[in-house]
Formats: structure tokens, sequence, C-alpha cells
């Protein structure tokens, strides 16, 4: 594998481990849903996080949103779930506040934001059930 691979894959496995996914994968509105689809595919995420240019929280899009949108010229817009209508945290949501949050409304990922509505990161149910059913793994500094 090429150092350019090796390094790519340790991006994957170290973003994948985190409890919060510090930088999330982001779409502007005005992008369609053909680009959606791909970027999730290519990232391997269930979701993207709709952001304006400057990085304001705007809303929410995930496979179930584009899965079956038959126009991929759509954009994200219509599609996609609007800031006013998810469940948002703050950037110190503590672990057991958001497993609490998650499971309350039934909801797979919750946005972070910081005092003026920036997306600040992403903690997803699937990153709570790894750090749950795998509690000694091993972690860099960063982690925590």
């Amino acid at each position: 594998m090429s150092i350019e691979g090796q390094a790519e894959c340790v991006n994957r496995v170290k973003r994948a481990e985190n409890l919060i996914v510090e930088r999330p994968y982001t779409i502007s509105l005005e992008e369609k849903v053909d680009q959606a689809r791909e970027r999730m595919a290519q990232a391997e995420v269930g979701g993207l996080v709709v952001v304006d240019s400057d990085g304001v929280l705007l809303g929410l899009v995930t496979t179930r949103d584009v899965l079956l949108a038959k126009d991929g010229q759509l954009p994200i817009r219509q599609v996609m779930t609007p800031r006013d209508k998810l469940v948002v945290a703050g950037v110190d949501e503590a672990l057991e506040d958001a497993r609490q949050l998650l499971h309350k409304h039934r909801i797979e990922k919750l946005p972070l934001v910081d005092g003026e509505g920036h997306l600040a990161g992403l903690i997803t149910a699937q990153d709570i059930i790894k750090v749950q059913d795998h509690p000694d793994a091993s972690k860099d500094s960063r982690d925590g």
C-alpha cells in the first residue's frame, strides 16, 4: 500500500474511533442530491451536516433523505432536515447526556454547536456504542 493510502486508512480509523467527530463531513444548501449521495458513499458515512459559508449549522441530510429521491438534481435544501427540527447540543456535551438525548429523541446524530451556532462537531449513536463496547481501546492523547 502506498504511503498516501496508509495515511488515508489511519485517518479513517481515527475519524471512526473518536467519540466526537471534530470535523464532520459537510455540504451546502445549494449542492445537489447526487452530490450528497456521492460524498456519503465516498466517505462511507450515513449523513452530512448542512452548513452555510461561515460554518453555521443549517440542517442535516442523511442517506434516508436522499435514498429514494428520484431527482438527483434537487438541491439539498429540499430534502434535508432543517436546523429548527434537529436536536442540537453544545460543544461541551457529556457522553451520558449525549446518549440520553439520542435515546430520548430516537435519533442517531447529534450536531454540536458553539454559542454562535457554528458547527463544532458531531456525536453519533454508533460512536457511543463503540466507546461502550470497547472501553479499553487504545487511544492517542487527542481522544482523552
